[in-house]
């Protein structure tokens, strides 16, 4: 997401709300310095979780970032793929409860498949962005499925564009 969509991942409301802990997962340190995320990381805290080995890699890229004012978490990763469980156990000494996940389709099914998702939160906009923006859910599951099978939280609309949060079932696998 922030290499494609050049995000800040803030609350940008009209009344002074507070800013989440922005977390970003790059195994190999490909963010740009020039990211709009990046060049906020004194205002909004920010980590960016990166696999163990790119600490000796991206040295000097991690000491500019650090002085930027990111904070830097290496983690364990398999097959290019940082550990989940080793990022959560971060955040829970964060003492952070709610995680919000905004990536594509490999990083939800992370999540997904380790049965870590309790709520889903989609936003559709009346703007195409392309034929990867037709929600990405893994193992071929529609929003259809998902919503017959999931409580309803919140469903509500601004002028075209829509908003529905999901509480979905237990699983037991």
């Amino acid at each position: 997401t922030v290499l494609a969509d050049d995000p800040l991942l803030t609350v940008r409301l009209d009344h002074d709300s507070a800013q989440p802990v922005r977390m970003v997962l790059d195994s190999k340190l490909r963010i740009s310095f020039d990211a709009k995320i990046v060049q906020s990381a004194r205002e909004s805290s920010l980590y960016i979780f990166v696999a163990e080995e790119t600490l000796t890699i991206e040295q000097n890229k991690i000491m500019t970032l650090t002085d930027l004012g990111c904070i830097i978490e290496a983690v364990p990763s398999s097959l290019g793929q940082l550990s989940i469980t080793a990022i959560l156990k971060r955040v829970v000494s964060l003492h952070i409860n709610d995680v919000y996940v905004e990536g594509g389709l490999a990083m939800y099914q992370s999540f997904y498949t380790q049965n870590l998702v309790d709520r889903l939160m989609i936003y559709k906009s009346n703007f195409d962005i392309g034929e990867q923006s037709q929600y990405p859910l893994p193992y071929d599951l529609t929003i259809d499925q998902v919503v017959k099978t999931s409580k309803v939280i919140h469903d509500c609309y601004f002028d075209r564009d829509s908003y529905l949060e999901l509480l979905l079932p237990a699983r037991t696998e």
